[in-house]
């Protein structure tokens, strides 16, 4: 975990230094100085909302395990979000399945099995999004061979998640052979590890039976989108309070750029991965690098204060603490 969390540090500062090495420090102050902050409370409000929509999909993952009320699926998505913010190696995921199922008395193992069936839920969107670039991004005329490798990437990239997701309802399906074949790879290590391992199959499966579900698949697909629309409108929001006016296309493809850098290990907070992901992506447009980063860092603002602030009021209010939090493991 230590040698993780060191990793994730160093990245972080190489990513920052990328990021920071060239700004004229006088200029990025002018730009800030300059900006219409008017733009600035709704994206904030509209990005905490976002979360609130997370939590909304996140009760028709858990409700074939127990029903549960908003409040606390907020409460533990605000709780796990602040915990990606402020502790290593994102242990918030982690973090979230503990405050649902101390607050709802849940298995930790079975919430945390929604938890990755709502990351592939993100990851379907996002790939839904990089196809709408496709058709809808046009980059500057002096990128068109960039543009044309992002289009065949993004191709590329579909196609293979599509791959992944059948190999998934394989997997929904015929769950008793990866049983067999984990249990012969784990069981001359460790019994016990292989049976936990087994009840997270379990409960993985279980979570994959929701989405396939008419019950509740259409609104998992609506939450799932407005999640991401939502995502991006701050962009397109924070944009115009520097001067710049792009096609919602531009936020979409930021966003995008920053989904995918964020997934690099990094520090808690994601810092520098996606200062340098947000710049460079805005560098693309012919933003000067003092804007762009001046966007970025207010982007990240946006996206690590609120959420952060209305975590640790959960954290007071639901009596849970975080000393004993830096010490979860993924629930095996």
């Amino acid at each position: 975990m230590k040698l993780k969390v060191w990793a994730g540090i160093a990245i972080s500062f190489f990513f920052i230094w990328l990021a920071f090495r060239k700004v004229d420090y006088a200029e990025l102050g002018s730009v800030f100085s300059r900006a219409d902050y008017r733009y600035i409370l709704p994206a904030a409000a509209i990005t905490l909302f976002q979360f609130f929509l997370r939590a909304a999909r996140w009760g028709h993952l858990v409700e074939p395990i127990k029903k549960v009320k908003i409040a606390s699926l907020f409460s533990a998505t605000s709780i796990g979000f602040m915990g990606n913010n402020i502790l290593p190696a994102r242990i918030g995921e982690f973090l979230r399945s503990y405050a649902i199922a101390k607050k709802e008395d849940i298995s930790i193992s079975a919430s945390f099995a929604t938890i990755i069936v709502e990351r592939i839920l993100d990851t379907f969107t996002l790939v839904l999004f990089m196809l709408y670039l496709l058709y809808a991004l046009s980059l500057p005329p002096e990128y068109s061979d960039l543009e044309s490798t992002i289009r065949k990437v993004g191709g590329v990239s579909a196609l293979l998640f599509f791959a992944a997701l059948t190999m998934l309802f394989y997997f929904k399906k015929h769950k008793d052979i990866f049983k067999k074949i984990l249990d012969k790879i784990i069981v001359p290590f460790s019994q016990s590890i292989a049976g936990k391992v087994a009840d997270l199959v379990d409960a993985f499966a279980s979570g994959l039976s929701v989405v396939s579900a008419g019950k509740h698949l259409l609104p998992i697909s609506l939450y799932s989108l407005c999640v991401w629309v939502l995502s991006a409108v701050p962009i397109s929001l924070v944009l115009l309070s520097f001067g710049y006016s792009y096609p919602f296309a531009v936020s979409v493809f930021i966003l995008v750029i920053i989904a995918i850098a964020v997934a690099i290990p990094s520090s808690p907070g994601y810092i520098g991965t996606f200062h340098y992901a947000c710049a460079t992506a805005l560098g693309l447009f012919n933003i000067p690098e003092e804007e762009a980063l001046s966007v970025a860092i207010t982007l990240h603002a946006i996206n690590f204060f609120p959420i952060t602030l209305v975590g640790l009021f959960y954290l007071w209010k639901d009596k849970l603490s975080l000393p004993g939090a830096g010490k979860l493991e993924e629930p095996l």
